[in-house]
């Protein structure tokens, strides 16, 4: 699995995300609301999204799924942790 983050980089819980994304050792790519304004807000639009940071998991096949925020990361982590423990 892989993950897409779209953060702000002066935003707090952007930075935790990514802490989190890293102690987890997986893949990711970060989109920044100042690098790419035209593809964070379309990706806004199609999740019906306001907050920054959002996360989306990637399968194999390319299929996104909103896991959310900060918070709903840190769930999906710790859930995929205990999986494979």
């Amino acid at each position: 699995m892989r993950y897409k983050v779209f953060i702000r980089p002066s935003c707090r819980d952007c930075h935790q995300a990514i802490r989190l994304l890293n102690e987890a050792k997986v893949e990711y790519a970060m989109h920044s609301t100042e690098r790419q304004c035209t593809y964070v807000l379309h990706m806004q639009k199609k999740y019906n999204l306001i907050p920054i940071p959002f996360i989306l998991q990637i399968d194999s096949s390319d299929n996104e799924r909103l896991i959310g925020g900060c918070a709903e990361l840190y769930k999906h982590l710790n859930k995929m942790e205990k999986k494979n423990v």
